[in-house]
């Protein structure tokens, strides 16, 4: 403690020309570390590896306002139930998969130096085209010397070709196409790999963050060494992922189109035969004048075949629904619910059986193996339903029948009057009655299918591109700023320490 206050007045006693030669023999010192630490600033920057922050935003639309009756819900999309499970679509390697198949990214282009080897990416001064592979799943690489402008060898070996020219080697056939604009270079490396392995490599650089808490919109980031890349692929990555939500929508639509499509055709074409033999029974028993007998009997039973008709047109919808859901074919597929019953509790169920294959269908194509016991549980879980949809189809058709049977009764009077008739025309009247039911049923499919094709036209995803992304030119490391002052901070604080200063 003494000795450092006796310094203290001995430097407080030295006038500046003194302290100016006392240390002036430490300047060359100074001089030359300030200048290695400046060079070591410089070639660490040069040789080290830039690495690029890329981002881009995404909006998830999470509600859904209804602003007018049945024909604009159906022109409003979807929302969105669970975000985190469509971030973890988004960072998916299938998803990935789509991108590196849509943009070609499954060769990559370096740029050969003397220390570091950098991706170019589309910078690159030729393409490298696939003529043939021995083997696609396997991943190589191939270097490319340029000994000319318009020669080139392959991994080094003595023969040279020029573009257009095609080549063999152990991986396949292949040729080179020049690219103007491209970076200079004499040396090059192209490697491939297939799309799953190129989307391994990818999906995992993918984050996905909220830009601002609280609020749908989503940051997509990669960093990456090469930014135009980095860019490119979350702008198809959000492409990508709109085009995947809107097909996920329209599985249930197309489902519902093929069978009523199905249907129509099918009760068309009993429309048909129903109608011709009828037509046929009139011109064979002269019965065109019928409907002036019948003027009396129709006025009467009118009321009771209204109700007998709408409630056979439930019997086939029921019978239809319950032969789809028998047929042992149709056990992991979506039961149509387009015929619509009156009976709720009915509807429940078959929404809630079709909820539950679509997470099965779901599980299936996240790879989940069909022996797996979630897979079990829910196979388990859709047969049960399936069998309760069957028993109370069943208890629906005998409340049915008991009420047709119970309208025909009422009937009966009206029916009485029918005995005059001959009995040609009683089976006119029964042509034409199941000529109505099949009418009135195919009018239904046609409001449907018409309705089922505008759910379809309007579909749109459940996520809106904020703002896409965008190569950079600065990187987020190494640091040039920070790494430049801390090498004109670092010596000058050491020369300055207390120690130096006590130097005599």
């Amino acid at each position: 403690m003494e000795g450092n206050q006796s310094g203290n007045k001995d430097l407080g006693t030295l006038s500046i020309k003194d302290l100016f030669f006392k240390y002036v023999r430490f300047l060359p010192v100074f001089l030359v570390s300030v200048a290695l630490c400046l060079l070591g600033a410089y070639l660490y920057l040069r040789y080290t590896t830039p690495i690029y922050r890329v981002t881009g935003t995404l909006s998830f639309k999470t509600e859904n306002e209804n602003r007018g009756g049945k024909f604009n819900d159906i022109f409003l999309a979807k929302t969105v139930s669970d975000v985190q499970t469509e971030i973890e679509i988004l960072k998916s390697q299938e998803l990935m998969q789509r991108v590196i198949d849509s943009a070609k990214l499954q060769t990559s282009y370096f740029a050969v130096g003397k220390i570091k080897t950098l991706n170019i990416y589309n910078a690159c001064p030729f393409r490298l085209n696939i003529i043939s592979l021995k083997d696609s799943f396997t991943a190589f690489k191939m270097n490319f010397t340029f000994p000319s402008e318009n020669e080139f060898r392959v991994n080094k070996e003595p023969t040279k070709y020029k573009f257009g020219d095609e080549f063999a080697n152990a991986y396949g056939h292949f040729t080179l196409t020049r690219v103007r604009n491209g970076v200079s270079g004499k040396e090059f490396n192209v490697e491939w790999r297939s799309t799953v392995e190129q989307a391994s490599i990818y999906a995992p650089m993918v984050r996905v963050a909220p830009k601002i808490a609280g609020t749908p919109i989503y940051n997509v980031q990669i960093d990456y060494t090469n930014s135009a890349l980095a860019a490119d692929i979350i702008n198809n990555l959000m492409i990508r992922y709109k085009d995947a939500s809107i097909e996920d929508k329209n599985a249930t639509i197309d489902q519902r189109l093929k069978y009523i499509t199905g249907q129509l055709k099918r009760i068309a074409q009993d429309l048909d035969s129903i109608e011709a033999r009828r037509i046929y029974y009139i011109n064979e028993n002269n019965l065109s004048g019928y409907q002036e007998q019948m003027s009396t009997f129709f006025k009467i039973q009118t009321d009771m075949n209204l109700r007998i008709k709408d409630e056979n047109l439930q019997l086939v919808v029921i019978d239809q629904l319950r032969t789809y859901l028998e047929d042992g074919l149709n056990n992991f597929e979506l039961t149509p619910s387009i015929l619509s019953l009156s009976d709720l509790t009915l509807g429940t169920m078959v929404a809630a059986y079709n909820t539950m294959q679509m997470e099965r269908k779901k599980m299936l194509e996240d790879k989940i193996p069909e022996s797996n016991p979630q897979i079990l549980a829910k196979n388990e879980q859709i047969e049960k339903l399936r069998k309760n949809i069957l028993e109370s189809l069943r208890n629906i058709r005998i409340a049915y029948n008991s009420s047709i049977d119970d309208a025909y009764k009422r009937a009966s009077s009206a029916v009485s009057s029918q005995k005059q008739m001959p009995a040609k025309i009683q089976r006119l009247l029964e042509m034409e009655r199941d000529r109505d039911s099949k009418i009135a049923l195919l009018t239904f499919l046609n409001e449907q299918y018409e309705e089922t094709a505008m759910q379809q036209a309007a579909t749109i995803s459940n996520s809106k591109v904020v703002t896409g992304a965008y190569p950079t030119d600065t990187p987020i490391r190494p640091n040039r700023r920070a790494i430049q002052l801390l090498a004109l901070v670092y010596l000058p604080c050491i020369f300055s320490s207390r120690k130096l200063l006590m130097i005599k």
